[in-house]
């Protein structure tokens, strides 16, 4: 969650390596798990499909009915990604329907969050959130005010947009989500610049620019090029040298196409 992909993978790696050695199968799927939600993030999709396909194999055969609603909520997110909508929405009722019969809130948030980012909905999104908030789930706050965000500038109401996103960056901070942050950046700089604000866009961007040298540190080679071309990174790309340019920032410009060049 905090975006230190390249040391997660590597946790990972070992870890795999170790369930292996032991034949623990209920160790395997929780690596796999982790694992496929790690390279759907930074832009491996089939990597990710691959690792999340496998752990439910898993989880079914011991009937981990907890790890089977979180690697449904992950492959829907991921199926979702890449526009299966129909897909995506089964395996996260199925993910709720297995997380509440389990009653693990955290299992049950991720899955109601997803559930509601699917179908667009503000209502749960905003239900979602309050529930977040009340329960003490901090890290489930940020993802949802971003949802909020996204909803809002996709209806055209930016100044909205801008405000949740502002939401997002304060909730994600002291929690260190890397991620969350970057998407929070970059969506009120789209917003700001839709407002006629360029340099208050810029100020967002230049913002966004850390976050994305940070999470690209340790990745090499093949990894490297997805997370690079993962297409929330390739649309910040297009978007932040317009804003930049548009702001006469060139020496931000540089660093951006520094920061995105393997």
């Amino acid at each position: 969650d905090q975006g230190d992909y390249s040391a997660a993978l590597s946790y990972l790696d070992e870890g795999r390596t170790i369930a292996d050695e032991m034949k623990d199968s209920t160790l395997q799927a929780t690596i796999l798990t982790y694992l496929g939600s790690v390279r759907r993030r930074i832009g491996d999709a089939q990597g990710s499909r691959q690792a999340l396909d496998e752990a439910l194999r898993l989880a079914r055969e011991l009937d981990n009915t907890s790890l089977i609603a979180e690697i449904l909520s992950y492959r829907s997110n991921l199926l979702l990604g890449k526009k299966q909508t129909r897909a995506a929405t089964a395996d996260v009722k199925e993910a709720l329907a297995a997380a509440r019969k389990t009653g693990d809130r955290w299992r049950i948030q991720v899955a109601r969050l997803q559930e509601a980012k699917i179908a667009g909905s503000r209502s749960g999104l905003e239900s979602a959130l309050k529930e977040a908030q009340s329960s003490g789930l901090a890290a489930f706050i940020a993802p949802a005010h971003l949802e909020l965000a996204r909803l809002e500038l996709e209806a055209g109401r930016s100044k909205a947009a801008a405000d949740h996103a502002a939401q997002a960056v304060q909730a994600a901070t002291p929690l260190g989500q890397k991620d969350v942050l970057f998407h929070a950046r970059h969506l009120p700089a789209k917003a700001l610049q839709a407002l006629g604000k360029v340099n208050e866009a810029a100020h967002q961007v230049t913002a966004a620019l850390p976050l994305l040298e940070e999470m690209r540190q340790g990745l090499k080679g093949e990894v490297l090029t997805q997370f690079l071309g993962r297409r929330d990174n390739v649309a910040f790309a297009q978007d932040a040298e317009r804003i930049l340019t548009a702001a006469g920032r060139t020496r931000e410009v540089d660093r951006l196409r520094l920061a995105l060049t393997p």
